[in-house]
């Protein structure tokens, strides 16, 4: 993005969003700004040029004289197993020979990692920004999210894609998509709510359903052993999101059968 006062560019921001940590990432934003600095040289050049040609030799002598604007780049960062503690600069990525030392000018990314913001700095998050980094924040700490406050985001489409991106479960916010285009934003909210409360979704309990009804045909004995994967795929999503003990306990009950033949 340009920050512009009226139409003099004062800076350019770059923007890198990374979910997991690239240890090369000095080197491809130092890359990237490399190439926006020589953009400048080049549109500069091009301008000084044309005025020349036109006899206007004043402009394009103020035109060269003038100095470039600066360029930044931020590294969103989205994880929230582990900080991004090491490669921050441009040193940790060089191997320097001894003859060499103190010739090569360090340079540092600008690294912001939204699950360890402050609440303060949280609370200045004018945009659907602050959703994210709460969802990451919740994510960090306990393991699962409130989605419930998915009604704070302005932007809904694009915050459900985020959230799909983070974690991974393309099916089911791509369903929670449609059913927003259908049924609007309470719609959604409760059905992604009411995934997350319960700890798996209608595709799970189909298959537990299938499973059960395939073990019937095929004896008692695949039954048990179908019904099992189906309850124990359920129970790892329940592990995933951090669900209590209560909550299983009530998967268990809502779905005794599957529970057949398992003991964990």
């Amino acid at each position: 993005k340009f920050w512009k006062k009226g139409n003099v560019i004062l800076c350019l921001m770059g923007v890198e969003s990374q979910s997991t940590i690239d240890k090369t990432m000095p080197i491809r934003v130092f890359s990237y700004e490399g190439a926006d600095y020589r953009t400048q040289v080049v549109e500069r050049d091009e301008a000084a040029r044309e005025a020349s040609q036109n006899g206007n030799k004043g402009l394009a002598k103020a035109i060269r004289a003038k100095k470039f604007y600066p360029v930044i780049t931020a590294v969103i960062y989205y994880g929230t197993k582990r900080r991004w503690r090491k490669n921050k600069s441009l040193l940790e990525c060089l191997d320097i020979p001894p003859e060499l030392d103190g010739l090569i000018e360090d340079r540092k990314i600008n690294v912001i990692e939204l699950a360890w913001l402050s609440d303060e700095k949280e609370k200045t998050l004018k945009s659907d920004l602050r959703f994210v980094v709460r969802t990451l924040k919740q994510l960090r700490l306990t393991g699962h999210a409130d989605y419930d406050s998915l009604y704070e985001l302005k932007h809904f489409e694009d915050g459900l894609r985020v959230l799909m991106a983070l974690t991974g479960h393309d099916k089911l916010f791509e369903e929670a998509i449609l059913k927003y285009r259908e049924g609007g934003r309470k719609n959604v909210v409760d059905f992604v709510g009411g995934i997350y409360r319960k700890g798996f979704d209608e595709g799970e309990i189909k298959g537990i359903a299938e499973g059960k009804a395939e073990g019937i045909a095929q004896g008692k004995k695949e039954e048990s052993s179908i019904a099992s994967r189906a309850f124990a795929k359920g129970l790892e999503l329940f592990k995933k999101i951090g669900a209590s003990p209560e909550d299983i306990a009530e998967f268990q009950t809502l779905y005794p059968i599957q529970n057949q033949g398992n003991n964990s």
